[in-house]
């Protein structure tokens, strides 16, 4: 089968993956996040959860996993939060995870086999699929591949859609910066557009996570996640007009 293609192709890379999964006030939902990372058909090195700041209890649905660290921090926001758990972590590749979110179980696997077939590129990404909160499917597979110029896609629109479906070269998310704190919605979308404007990105279609809509979702504000949409693609106007064609992408 075709997973089992994936599978053989990562079964001998010594290659390390940490997944990274971020919380604040998600506890309820933090569990069926950390059993989605173990049940990866390829494990993960490290598997970290930082705590941003929560008013529930996150240590107590970590405590009884041994394999997984907890890192807490004063609440800080998405961004400052990944990157205290980017900095924490040593493994060559990392996975971001919301704790109301869920890997399929060859998310790892399927990202190490696209990134054996794309060497020097920052970060790959898969599909995804959406869920209740219940964790009932709720659509079809979403996959939308990147072309052959990576920043004029991303200037175009998100073409990744949903964060964890991402895997990142660490060192080269290091080297790009992380993720903008003063980027308080779209984070991922400043950093996809960064890290596609300075080198190779790829994609594959294999579905590889799972997007809970619980009804208090940061995307469920279509007009604050639009306007800052508009303020990341704003600061990639003079690039994209620097590049000719790539003027027209981003208009």
């Amino acid at each position: 089968t075709a997973m089992a293609a994936i599978t053989a192709r990562v079964a001998s890379d010594k290659t390390s993956v940490a997944v990274i999964i971020t919380t604040y006030n998600h506890a309820r939902f933090l569990l069926e996040a950390i059993h989605s990372v173990l049940a990866q058909t390829n494990p993960a090195a490290e598997i970290l959860v930082v705590d941003d700041g929560s008013t529930d209890d996150p240590a107590a649905v970590v405590a009884p996993f041994a394999s997984v660290k907890l890192l807490r921090q004063d609440n800080q926001g998405l961004s400052a939060a990944r990157n205290a758990g980017l900095k924490a972590v040593r493994s060559d590749k990392v996975v971001f995870l919301d704790a109301v979110d869920r890997l399929l179980p060859h998310a790892i696997a399927a990202g190490l086999a696209c990134f054996a077939g794309a060497a020097g590129c920052g970060l790959v990404y898969g599909g995804y699929r959406l869920i209740d909160q219940h964790g009932q499917a709720l659509s079809r597979d979403f996959y939308t591949a990147v072309g052959a110029e990576p920043y004029r896609d991303m200037l175009r629109g998100n073409q990744i859609g949903m964060h964890a479906t991402v895997m990142y070269d660490r060192a080269r998310l290091i080297a790009s910066g992380g993720f903008d704190p003063a980027v308080e919605r779209c984070e991922d979308y400043d950093v996809y557009l960064r890290m596609a404007r300075d080198g190779p990105i790829a994609s594959h279609a294999q579905p590889v996570a799972e997007y809970r809509w619980h009804g208090g979702n940061m995307s469920s504000n279509h007009r604050e996640m639009l306007d800052w949409a508009l303020r990341v693609h704003a600061r990639h106007e003079q690039t994209a007009r620097a590049l000719g064609d790539a003027a027209r992408d981003w208009k």
